[in-house]
């Protein structure tokens, strides 16, 4: 049988491409992975957490915002809160499907997509564990970047959030959160994981690792951080552990 089943959800801004990775025995609780700002699902390293989780009896669905990857939408759109909309829709999308168990679900993500992992988190009662790899922690840094925000695609809607001073900051107060971090992180200095830490409620997990840059290039690096997410997530979402 296909372990692997493209689809097409609806989002707010129009279908939102994803790939979803099934265990050997589904139902099994769902994973969600979410890119950063300029990145997209086909990144190796959603793709090799999505395999991993799978193959530790978790589904994983790995997802394109709008204006990214295979998405409808166009980059300059978009925005924090469209993201944030747009994880809610796959979320309530996926609950839905026949090889995903009701009741619990875990968040992972990247850079930006940290971020937004930790804003749905705070809304949804149904998320039982967050990961988080470079993460920041606020988007304070992002905010003065006009220039480069825009040489990238992104757009005023984008600036003019920022601008506002919408969803500058991670909430605080979510639970069962594993925060990972370069030490190398030059982009999103290793400061955010421990601002995360501290925002963060218990039972949670800080690892800063030696030698590891903003996308955890680094193979070894990587690789621990790979094992380390899928132990999370195992525990809270397989284990029962409360």
């Amino acid at each position: 049988m296909r372990r692997t089943e493209p689809l097409h959800l609806p989002g707010p801004a129009g279908p939102l491409a994803a790939v979803l990775h099934r265990p050997a025995r589904p139902p099994a609780p769902l994973v969600i992975a979410c890119h950063g700002l300029l990145s997209s699902m086909d990144s190796p390293k959603y793709v090799a957490l999505a395999e991993a989780l799978a193959e530790a009896g978790l589904a994983c669905a790995r997802f394109d915002f709008s204006g990214c990857g295979q998405s409808a939408g166009a980059r300059e759109q978009t925005t924090v809160a469209r993201r944030v909309a747009e994880l809610g829709a796959v979320a309530r999308a996926l609950s839905a499907h026949r090889a995903v168990a009701v009741g619990s679900l875990g968040l992972m993500g990247s850079s930006l997509g940290g971020f937004i992992a930790l804003c749905h988190a705070e809304r949804d009662p149904r998320v039982r564990a967050v990961v988080t790899w470079a993460a920041p922690a606020d988007l304070k840094d992002l905010a003065v970047e006009e220039d480069l925000l825009l040489g990238y695609g992104l757009g005023r809607p984008l600036l003019d959030e920022l601008e506002r001073g919408e969803g500058l900051q991670a909430p605080a107060g979510v639970a069962r959160c594993l925060i990972l971090h370069g030490a190398a992180d030059v982009l999103v200095p290793p400061s955010h994981a421990r601002a995360l830490y501290a925002r963060a409620a218990e039972p949670k997990d800080l690892a800063i690792l030696p030698g590891a840059d903003h996308v955890f290039s680094d193979p070894g690096a990587r690789g621990e951080a790979l094992s380390d997410t899928v132990a999370w997530f195992r525990r809270f979402l397989l284990d029962g552990a409360a």
